[in-house]
């Protein structure tokens, strides 16, 4: 018998950063991404987000992809959004996302830190935000899993 822990914390935006993720329509489609999630056999621990960005903690099983997990979760659920979610514009996710495995140590801090989504983006932009994540890869020297660009023009 085999036992596996793999934890990854991924974060993805919306398209161009925009504002979309209505505080009102939060919880619904972070439950439906859940909800999905598990019918595929994915297990999500922990989901949460800010208007224009995602945090998920999710375990993977030795057979997953992460790839075609994130695939999955965001195409299937910017169609839910589109279909079931009253918005000014179309909905669709940004390209590319930020994935980092996470140990048992860390778990306690994440997992306070996705919960506090809400409050912690009063004080930090989620573009400075990804200007960390962003260092933080290029400092793990892997230049295999970059962030893709956000979509701007600079």
């Amino acid at each position: 018998m085999s036992y596996v822990s793999i934890l990854v914390h991924c974060v993805w935006s919306t398209w161009k950063r925009a504002p979309l993720l209505d505080k009102k329509y939060r919880y619904q489609i972070f439950r439906h991404l859940q909800i999905r999630a598990k019918e595929n056999g994915i297990w999500v621990d922990m989901i949460n987000g800010y208007s224009d960005h995602i945090h998920c903690l999710i375990s993977l099983q030795p057979d997953q992809k992460l790839s075609y997990i994130i695939q999955l979760m965001k195409g299937e659920s910017a169609l839910w959004i589109n279909q079931n979610i009253p918005m000014d514009q179309y909905f669709r996710w940004g390209r590319g996302y930020y994935a980092k495995s996470v140990g048992d140590d860390q778990l306690p801090i994440l997992r306070r830190y996705i919960e506090r989504q809400e409050a912690h983006h009063v004080d930090v932009s989620w573009a400075s935000e990804e200007r960390r994540y962003r260092k933080e890869i290029n400092a793990l020297n892997a230049p295999f899993c970059p962030l893709p660009p956000t979509g701007r023009s600079s």
